[in-house]
């Protein structure tokens, strides 16, 4: 249930952890080991690393078959150029073992920061840990990181493990609000399923056998709410094909193949209406363009360049009305009718200074007409001639107000097709 990585720290969780050589007994490795003196086991030749004049034959034979990361190298190298670590420790076993009491805490990190030995992220929760302890903090009643795993591991003593944990800032606000409503079902008298961190709880609770278990506890601690948790009962965790959760379940879905049967579960699941599965049978899962999901379809209409494509796909399908379809048509032949530059000036088709009052010319026509100009409104009178006055004024007709510049719209789809609809309702109960 608890994250393990918070209790990692508990103990410093072996500082030198890579430091050391860890041998491993990958089956491409033969044994006896020429290249160990011939060790025939894997336990012989973890003896016969163990021993400080072997390290650099161990190193070069586990960097030669990839038992250690190159990171682990230099620092198993480093530590070797050091000689002993905390406590006179030698050995991979004596200092895993020393560094893993809390009692010893203090003297493992202050070896592990001067030294380089842990990432700068396991270090900085470390600290935490020993901040925590140090201002008086009360611990996990565990001395060990092995301790401490399994202790925190249980129900009974989980709410001791995340008061520490938060007391130690090694949450989240989101972690921290999840652990809270784990607490408060707990205390309410839930079980929660026996596992510790996302990753183990989501392959405990794929189980069938542990399914209603799991329900039961996210339901409980709030992850779901009473509509979801129905829902999962009545598809028993599965979607299409018997996919469980939401990556398998849009993997499947989004193959060629399978979209009328992912349309078809959510239908008789009552995940969508009738009408919206009848368009997706129509539309066969796809868009305007070939897309397969809202950001795909958002992002491919949003492109000035795909409005024309979008717009009659909406239209040839019936996903919008007539009205607005009506709308459309009317605001695209406005914009294509302006003449150029009056959507520069707030001018609509035909409505420019050339058309006070009469129609626009045509051919010829426009050639060989004078330019003629309303009292007041012509060359002169932009040369200080002031404006009319007085009676003078009535006899004008007043110019047309300004039109609104006619700004073509982008046409947005959100494209809501299964996708979004057919996801498993059983949440991920465990972040």
């Amino acid at each position: 249930m608890m994250n393990k990585k918070y209790f990692f720290a508990l103990a410093t969780v072996t500082v030198l952890g890579g430091a050391l050589i860890v041998f491993a007994s990958p089956s491409n490795i033969q044994y006896p080991v020429e290249e160990l003196d011939n060790c025939a086991s894997e336990t012989a030749c973890r003896v016969y690393c163990d021993v400080s004049a072997n390290t650099e034959a161990c190193l070069n034979f586990a960097e030669k078959n990839n038992l250690m990361t190159t990171k682990e190298i230099q620092k198993a190298r480093k530590f070797k150029d050091m000689g002993t670590g905390p406590g006179g420790c030698k050995t991979d076993v004596e200092c895993e073992t020393y560094c893993d009491s809390v009692e010893h805490m203090d003297e493992c990190i202050s070896f592990a920061e001067k030294n380089g030995l842990m990432p700068a992220e396991e270090l900085e929760e470390a600290k935490k840990v020993q901040t925590a302890k140090n201002r008086g903090v009360k611990m996990p009643a565990c001395g060990s990181k092995k301790q401490c795993d399994l202790y925190c591991s249980e129900a009974s003593h989980m709410e001791e493990c995340i008061i520490f944990a938060r007391e130690a800032g090694l949450m989240s606000p989101q972690e921290l609000e999840e652990s809270e409503k784990v607490l408060a079902a707990i205390k309410a008298g839930a079980t929660p399923p026996p596992c510790g961190g996302k990753k183990e709880c989501d392959i405990y609770c794929s189980q069938e056998e542990h399914f209603d278990a799991c329900l039961d506890f996210a339901l409980a601690a709030g992850f779901m709410d009473p509509k979801d948790a129905e829902m999962a009962r009545k598809t028993g965790g599965k979607g299409p094909g018997g996919c469980r959760g939401e990556e398998e379940c849009d993997a499947f879905c989004e193959q060629e193949g399978n979209m009328e049967i992912c349309g078809q579960f959510a239908y008789d699941n009552g995940m969508v209406t009738k009408e919206e599965f009848e368009m997706m049978k129509k539309t066969k899962g796809k868009g305007p363009g070939g897309c397969k999901s809202i950001e795909e379809c958002d992002n491919f209409c949003n492109n000035p360049d795909n409005q024309e494509t979008c717009f009659n796909f909406a239209k040839e399908n019936g996903m919008i009305s007539e009205k607005e379809i009506q709308q459309m048509e009317e605001g695209k032949q406005q914009f294509n009718n302006m003449q150029p530059g009056d959507e520069e000036h707030g001018f609509a088709p035909g409505t420019g200074p050339d058309s006070m009052g009469k129609p626009p010319c045509e051919g010829d026509e426009c050639q060989q007409m004078p330019q003629e100009y309303e009292p007041g409104t012509g060359p002169d009178s932009m040369m200080n001639k002031p404006p009319c006055e007085g009676d003078e004024c009535q006899q004008m007709p007043p110019p047309p107000p300004p039109v609104e510049p006619i700004e073509q719209q982008p046409i947005s789809f959100t494209f809501d097709l299964l996708l979004g609809a057919i996801l498993m309702p059983f949440v991920q109960i465990f972040q």
